[in-house]
Order: C-alpha cells, then sequence, then structure tokens
C-alpha cells in the first residue's frame, strides 16, 4: 500500500507538466519537484539506496527507497501540518562487486579495506527545510 501511495505521488507530481517547481544546486543528490501537496526527490547520483529522513513538528521519519524508486512526501498521507520540517536525503552508493569479490578471493585484506573505505567516502547527504503553508508545500531551502 505505502508503495502504492508513493508512486501515485511522483505520477501524479511529474504529470503536472510546469505546474510543478524544480530546485537542485549543483553537486546535489537529489532535484526537489514541487507540486502543490506533494514533492519529489529526483536522484541525481547513481546509488543502489536512498534513506529520506524527515523530522519537525512532532513528526520523525526515515523511508529507504531501492533502486527506480523515487523518495516522495504528500502533505496529507504523511501527516505534515503547516510548519517547517528538515530533511536529509543520503545515498548509499553502487558498491563494485566484482573487485570486492576478486579482492575477497585472494584474500588481500588491504585491498578490502581500501574498497571499503572508498566506498564509506561516496555516500552523499542533502539536507535543507521543507515549508507547508496551507497545505501545501512551498519553495524548499537547502543547507
Amino acid at each position: 500500500m505505502f508503495k502504492r501511495c508513493i508512486h501515485t505521488a511522483v505520477t501524479a507530481v511529474v504529470a503536472l507538466s510546469g505546474g510543478g517547481a524544480l530546485w537542485a544546486g549543483e553537486g546535489e543528490v537529489a532535484t526537489v519537484q514541487v507540486g502543490g501537496t506533494s514533492i519529489v526527490f529526483i536522484s541525481q547520483v547513481p546509488s543502489e539506496e536512498l534513506a529520506l529522513t524527515v523530522s519537525g513538528k512532532g513528526v520523525h521519519f526515515t523511508r529507504d527507497y531501492g533502486p527506480g524508486e523515487t523518495p516522495a512526501l504528500s502533505v496529507g498521507d504523511d501527516a505534515l501540518l503547516n510548519g517547517t520540517y528538515k530533511y536529509e536525503l543520503r545515498t548509499v552508493p553502487k558498491r563494485d562487486e566484482a573487485a570486492l569479490l576478486k579482492a575477497d578471493k585472494a584474500g588481500d585484506e588491504d585491498r578490502l579495506a581500501e574498497l571499503w573505505r572508498d566506498y564509506q567516502q561516496q555516500v552523499l547527504v542533502q539536507s535543507g527545510s521543507l515549508k507547508v503553508v496551507d497545505g501545501h508545500f512551498v519553495e524548499p531551502k537547502s543547507e
């Protein structure tokens, strides 16, 4: 049911063609697309997973999105009342499975450690604020 709601929100916002607004800063994890009562985070980087955390006004939740899934919020579905909320969108980068397998089979602990460090450095975080006024999202502010 939850995935269907997210898909519906994504479809509704994308279908607005010109009715929604886009905000993205250079090097950000996602473009933020606002369309009235819905907001969609369109990933700009390859990753295996995205984690969206939202907090404020008595609300705090984190949702994980797999490959091909688009993080989205809806004022009604997510019980977001008028006010300001903080968001954090975090990537889980793609791993070089072939390199990991090769290093593991060779017993190369140094290479495995190097791959792990590289992997951790690829985690990207985008944060900002979202504002709901009269039941609608207004322009988010990146931090």
